[in-house]
């Protein structure tokens, strides 16, 4: 994946190219956020695109990154400075 286009999904601006990355984008905000309220509808269209296989792995992807910034959270380890610019969707 070229710098630039890492760039963008760091700060939120990348848009998917088709359904299914539209409909992992959407899983992967909506399961960040609150777990529990994943709308129906953002499921359906993950089952429209991926196998169950697939969708676990994608919860496991969010809920590993998950662990990872709570457990940098907790512990106060800053982010590396170098992608500091590059956060601010976090704080939205």
């Amino acid at each position: 994946m070229p710098a630039e286009d890492l760039l963008g999904l760091l700060r939120g601006d990348d848009e998917p190219h088709n359904g299914m990355e539209r409909a992992c984008f959407d899983y992967v905000r909506a399961a960040s956020q609150n777990p529990g309220t994943v709308p129906d509808d953002v499921y359906d269209r993950l089952k429209a695109h991926l196998m169950p296989p697939q969708i676990v792995e994608l919860a496991c992807v969010v809920g590993f990154w998950k662990m990872y910034n709570t457990i940098h959270d907790s512990l106060r380890i800053p982010i590396e400075t170098h992608l500091l610019e590059d956060v601010e969707y976090i704080n939205a």
